[in-house]
């Protein structure tokens, strides 16, 4: 979501969570008689909105069944959720088909052209029509699901695809995050960032920005998640079921058209793809995608209106490509890409019956950052102080690393602070966490690891390292968020994710350690 409609939109809210069961485990017997089926339904008739479609947005369902024993995944191309959200509508999902609401999954590609509810400000998502929805997709699902056979695969493309959008700047600015309106020199694909440095290095200094490169070339190409992981499921006459395919990057691109309109960006391109290719349905999943971004080959400009009414020190939104066109062919391309990876991966795979499956669900009391402020007032309030702060500042001539430590805490007011009024609630103020759901689904001995909100790509990492053996598939924004999940180098380091956060520093490395545990008694 852009910067201006997020603080727009942002408003006092408290949302009570209905805590599901802290502990919650489903093993299949192993029998011949495991079903998986799968669906899609159209999401227009629950979004609350007058945007008009580029492509429609969908939910798509898998379903496993054995018996009474059940597991729903459901893939939405929204934004985000609030936790509170998904809880509500697992609970009356559950309710209808008389299954445990903690054996539901509901994940969300996080495309940025689709909706997205915070629990604040106006309802984009009407969530009763959400929940009749995918009840019908999912009664589908159950209708279509056969025993099965399925192909495991994944293959590694590299930096080619994805780009570490947090860098070193090479000024005083430090560490900082930029979203996209990176340049490429001839023969050389390295992402290079100097003229978004220049563009706000301008800014922090009170001035138009200059967003031209310099001679000096300054390269974003930290470590990516790299893997394409793909799964692939036909019945036991090979008739295709369906498909999950799982990769890490944001999904932003299709808001950056002059004019809004919902799209589900690459993953539903990749979806296509490989719906086209494979038969039945395809799952996206979003990695830990909390600091990538698509490689992208498109030329941006500055809006023409580009100004603000207010001190911004953060990355920034106000570009648009100068060609469109080129645009929608680069988002068709990385899908197309993805989706050529999963089927290069699922050519080296031989398909195995799938004998069973095991799922894990387990809350964890995520602790909360105890200075964020309570209400909109009181970050007005800090606000006014640090703008006055700033502008001493700029009649001082000070120089860009005494400005770094304002830029800190502005985005943190911004992002995070307005970002905590709808999800923390007075209770969670005063425990000092807020719980918050993890899941480990087995199918055969592939894990998929269902984490909340934005993850980093270290974090992916350091567990794929970790587990590397069983090859486990990260995948975040499931059940819901807390917006990003930083490691505790990114909130010293600052900038974007490193302020855009409601957790105490010390809490990411205390969630990998709940995983492990997960993922060694799953």
């Amino acid at each position: 979501m852009k910067r201006r409609e997020f603080i727009n939109k942002a408003a006092l809210g408290s949302i009570a969570l209905p805590l599901f069961s802290p502990d919650f485990n489903i093993e299949s017997k192993g029998k011949s008689d495991i079903k998986v089926g799968f669906s899609t339904v159209d999401l227009r008739d629950c979004i609350i909105s007058d945007t008009g479609y580029r492509y429609p947005l969908e939910a798509k369902c898998m379903v496993l069944e054995e018996g009474k024993l059940n597991v729903l995944l459901y893939a939405l191309d929204f934004g985000e959720v609030h936790l509170g959200f998904c809880e509500d509508v697992q609970a009356k999902i559950g309710r209808t088909f008389n299954i445990s609401p903690e054996s539901i999954l509901l994940h969300t590609t996080h495309t940025h052209s689709g909706p997205w509810d915070h629990g604040q400000g106006e309802r984009m998502i009407d969530a009763t029509k959400l929940v009749e929805l995918l009840t019908q997709t999912a009664n589908n699902a159950f209708s279509n699901a056969k025993p099965a056979k399925l192909k495991i695969g994944e293959e590694n493309v590299g930096k080619r695809l994805s780009v570490h959008r947090r860098g070193d700047t090479n000024t005083g600015m430090g560490i900082q995050t930029y979203w996209f309106g990176y340049e490429y020199n001839e023969g050389d694909d390295r992402p290079e960032a100097s003229a978004l440095i220049n563009e706000m290095s301008s800014r922090w200094m009170g001035k138009l920005g200059n967003y031209k490169s310099c001679e000096e070339k300054v390269y974003f190409d930290r470590e990516v998640d790299p893997w394409v992981q793909v799964m692939y499921f036909v019945d036991l006459k090979d008739k295709p079921l369906g498909s999950i395919v799982r990769f890490s990057a944001h999904p932003h691109q299709a808001s950056f058209f002059r004019e809004s309109m919902w799209d589900p960006d690459f993953p539903g391109r990749t979806r296509n793809y490989l719906e086209k290719e494979l038969g039945g349905h395809c799952l996206f999943l979003q990695g830990g995608s909390g600091n990538l971004v698509p490689k992208e080959r498109v030329k941006y400009q500055l809006w023409d209106d580009y100004k603000f009414n207010e001190v911004y020190l953060g990355p920034l939104s106000e570009f648009h490509a100068i060609d469109e066109n080129e645009l929608l062919a680069d988002i068709d391309r990385i899908g197309k890409e993805i989706a050529s990876a999963a089927i290069t991966a699922l050519q080296r795979a031989h398909f195995t019956r799938l004998n069973g499956f095991r799922y894990k669900f387990s809350i964890f009391d995520v602790p909360l950052d105890p200075s964020l402020p309570a209400s909109a007032e009181e970050i007005e309030v800090i606000r006014k102080a640090l703008t006055r702060e700033y502008y001493n500042f700029l009649a001082a001539n000070g120089d860009l690393s005494e400005l770094r430590r304002l830029a800190n805490v502005l985005n943190w007011l911004d992002w995070g602070a307005y970002y905590a009024l709808g999800l923390i609630t007075q209770t969670d103020r005063i425990n000092g966490f807020k719980p918050a759901p993890y899941s480990v689904l087995r199918l055969n001995e592939t894990p998929i690891v269902f984490m909340n909100s934005e993850v980093s790509v270290e974090t992916s990492l350091a567990l794929r390292e970790q587990f590397k053996t069983q090859k486990p598939w990260i995948v975040s924004l499931t059940g819901g968020t807390l917006s990003y999940m930083p490691t505790d180098k990114m909130i010293d380091e600052g900038g974007y994710e490193g302020r855009n956060t409601l957790i105490a520093k010390g809490t990411e490395p205390k969630v990998r350690r709940h995983i492990t545990e997960m993922l060694t008694k799953s």
